[in-house]
């Protein structure tokens, strides 16, 4: 009998899962990751040779259109219910703001949980999470399971779930394929810095770690949010785009969680700033007579609109101007492209 038969279901999922969120990384690169899952578990650590077979296994399974980028052209191919049309589009701009684009796969559970998902935000989250948990049902070859989305969607609180899960019986035991977004709501009341850092942008594993992510967890807890420090949803995707980017840096793992909570309270405050700013050279633009063909208004707002300060950039690893050479800028100078939606 081969080694792979003694692999617990749990640890099977679990590189299932990391083989599913990381499609693009060497086999051997998985390893250190998935040992740090496991090891979380309390779960025997399975022999190297036995995990770079259940990984090429799992990376051998065939691909899957669903996982291909949704744009309105997919629709032709993927057809979809017209009214979730404005919930998909606003989940796409949030996917674009957190550099994970947004599949074909996860718009068809949007779809399905708009409904219940009214925030567009936490409808993302959960299509997220729901469409890895059908990507890793298919590659162990199970049933889809959806017990934590089901409870979350029921509205189940979380004294019910945890007496759900300390009571189930043999016959409906078995891990959710869903992963569990414990700290998200349908109705909003999470954070989403710890999305990003839990859920989307990879992360370092072991004891280390789960600690940075534990203590951040409860440190951005105590923050308000978004919405009650009073920025609109255009400037939460660019906040939340300028936020991923910092996670993403080269030496955000070495920072203490509360290294970590000053760089969000930093990077609100400068796009609460910006947004004042661009508000109020808008209000003076459109004040003001249509500037020549060609010729931008000093009180453009796209004149105004600034990269994220230096000293963040830096402390999370970035060299200077690296922002400005990974991305390129639009400058509008007409009040037929306006940088801020009008309200």
């Amino acid at each position: 009998m081969s080694q792979g038969k003694h692999i617990s279901p749990i640890v099977r999922q679990i590189v299932a899962a990391t083989v599913a969120e990381n499609p693009q990384a060497s086999r051997e690169a998985l390893i250190p990751v998935i040992r740090g899952r496991v090891q979380a578990t309390g779960k025997p650590q399975p022999a190297t040779t036995t995990l770079l077979k259940l990984i090429s296994k799992y990376k051998n399974r065939p691909t899957s259109d669903l996982d291909e980028p949704w744009s309105l052209a997919s629709l032709r191919e993927n057809d979809l219910p017209a009214e979730c049309l404005p919930a998909l589009t606003q989940i796409w701009r949030l996917a674009l703001s957190l550099d994970q684009p947004l599949t074909i796969r996860q718009a068809y559970w949007a779809a399905r949980l708009h409904a219940l998902f009214p925030n567009p935000l936490y409808l993302w989250m959960w299509a997220f999470a729901a469409a890895i948990g059908e990507r890793i049902s298919e590659l162990v070859g199970e049933p889809l399971n959806t017990t934590v989305l089901d409870m979350v969607a029921a509205r189940c609180s979380g004294w019910e779930q945890r007496t759900y899960r300390l009571t189930e019986t043999q016959v409906s035991q078995g891990t959710s394929h869903v992963p569990p977004l414990s700290y998200v709501s349908p109705d909003g009341t999470a954070s989403l810095e710890q999305f990003v850092v839990n859920g989307v942008v990879h992360q370092a594993e072991g004891d280390e770690a789960a600690y940075f992510r534990y203590e951040f967890t409860r440190l951005v807890e105590q923050l308000p949010t978004l919405d009650s420090i009073g920025l609109t949803f255009q400037a939460q995707m660019v906040y939340l785009r300028w936020f991923t980017f910092l996670v993403s840096g080269p030496k955000w793992s070495s920072l203490t969680p509360e290294q970590a909570v000053d760089v969000v309270v930093a990077l609100r405050q400068w796009v609460l700033q910006q947004q004042t700013r661009l508000l109020t050279a808008q209000d003076a633009l459109s004040a003001s007579e249509t500037p020549a063909p060609g010729q931008v208004s000093e009180q453009d707002p796209s004149v105004i609109a600034g990269e994220c300060p230096e000293d963040l950039l830096q402390l999370v690893g970035y060299p200077a101007g690296h922002a400005q050479q990974h991305w390129s800028y639009a400058i509008f100078s007409n009040r037929a492209h306006p940088y801020l939606d009008p309200e």
